[in-house]
């Protein structure tokens, strides 16, 4: 899986704004996931950030967002926020973890009713453990043995 992960400036919806695209190394053309997350400060912005996770009314018009925006363009009236899916998360030693709360993320995809995400975020990469379960709390989506672990093969950009 490569993730692609670029900023936008969309002050509309916040001043951290990520344009997040997921796809098989085999198909990076078509991607199975593509999303805004918009990052603001947790109770504690010191050490707490909060996830909100939008989605693409057409994600296919965004598709290599990252590689050329100006051939891309959208605004907040493109995508629409995922209720109960953000993630919320608190810096431990070097990086930042945490993840949904509880079956707040609602979800249909093979039959689940609710997903869970987990994310570790740190500066060389991140892992992140997306799961779908149906009422009964059995797994029905996503990896099983752990998360996918995604290397950084860019330098971090700073403001």
């Amino acid at each position: 899986v490569q993730l692609v992960m670029c900023r936008v400036d969309m002050p509309e919806l916040g001043d951290h704004v990520l344009y997040v695209e997921q796809a098989m190394m085999d198909s990076l053309s078509a991607p199975y996931r593509q999303r805004l997350y918009v990052i603001t400060p947790g109770t504690d912005p010191t050490t707490e950030a909060i996830s909100q996770v939008w989605e693409f009314d057409v994600p296919a018009a965004v598709v290599g967002y990252c590689e050329d925006p100006e051939a891309h363009p959208f605004d907040a009236d493109d995508v629409s926020e995922r209720p109960g899916c953000a993630s919320y998360m608190t810096w431990v030693d070097d990086h930042f973890e945490g993840g949904t709360n509880g079956r707040d993320c609602l979800s249909s995809l093979y039959g689940a009713t609710y997903a869970t995400s987990e994310i570790e975020v740190r500066e060389d990469g991140m892992e992140s453990w997306d799961r779908g379960y149906d009422d009964a709390g059995t797994q029905v989506w996503g990896a099983v043995a752990g998360p996918y672990v995604f290397n950084r093969r860019t330098p971090v950009e700073t403001e």
